[in-house]
């Protein structure tokens, strides 16, 4: 995606962070048929975009699975 957007282009994704694994949902992750999320760091992603040139414009919450994912909102600066 960092690869291909260009200048002032967006790039929009959900996944899961620590704050989307709190005990009660982890909790049902784990009662559940569905044992394959991913979660990665929200500080490790923000940084891998910042030091490609993308600003965060906000990210939200959306109800995913057993429990919710966070949606990241990313823009390309232009870099001359």
């Amino acid at each position: 995606m960092i690869r291909v957007t260009k200048s002032d282009g967006l790039i929009i994704f959900d996944c899961y962070t620590e704050e989307c694994m709190t005990q009660d949902l982890l909790d049902k992750w784990l009662k559940s048929q569905h044992n394959f999320p991913v979660v990665l760091p929200n500080d490790y992603i923000v940084k891998y975009f910042e030091n490609n040139n993308f600003i965060l414009l906000g990210n939200f919450f959306n109800s995913h699975g057993q429990g919710k994912s966070k949606y990241f909102v990313f823009k390309h600066k232009y870099v001359a």
